[in-house]
């Protein structure tokens, strides 16, 4: 949801997702009756949510230049004024934060109409997220879209199970 908006349909995700830990919680830690919780309810509820013990998780992709703190692309500005976006985000990423998207595959749209495809600057594939917050267009925000990486771990222990090759990098 784009800052200063407000959406309907986020705020009653928000809330079924508060319904659905403040449950789990109660389950983990029954109110003072002396017991340490009903763990297997736990992992029974688990077990339903994330068949196989996994869950996706996504990680902010590593810096690819000197001073970022994360992965990120950088919004392409007008040169003549940086506060000015030179492109806007291609349709088919707009409300899909955490969308897997490919080396190649359209990013941004000129005004001409032409395409600008990713060029794969964190990796073949990534997940972008924070895509086309009207915050971050400025150059002066120095944030653009952000980029991570996804990760499997295991319900039951938080043990990376698999991760994107694409995560290991150097800063340069």
């Amino acid at each position: 949801v784009p800052q200063g908006v407000l959406r309907h349909d986020a705020v009653e995700k928000t809330e079924r997702v508060l319904h659905y830990f403040l449950e789990y919680l109660e389950l983990l830690h029954p109110k003072n009756n002396g017991d340490n919780g009903d763990i297997s309810s736990v992992q029974t509820m688990l077990n339903k949510w994330y068949p196989g013990g996994q869950l996706p998780v996504y990680k902010s992709a590593d810096a690819r230049k000197k001073g970022q703190l994360c992965g990120r692309i950088r919004w392409p500005c007008d040169p003549e004024n940086p506060n000015f976006p030179l492109y806007i985000v291609h349709k088919s990423l707009q409300d899909q934060d955490f969308r897997k998207i490919k080396k190649g595959d359209a990013l941004f749209v000129d005004l001409d109409g032409n395409i600008i495809p990713y060029s794969g600057s964190h990796g073949d594939e990534v997940y972008l997220i924070f895509v086309n917050e009207g915050g971050y267009y400025y150059s002066s925000s120095g944030t653009g879209i952000g980029v991570a990486v996804k990760r499997i771990i295991g319900i039951m222990d938080g043990m990376i199970v698999e991760q994107d090759e694409s995560s290991h990098s150097v800063v340069s």
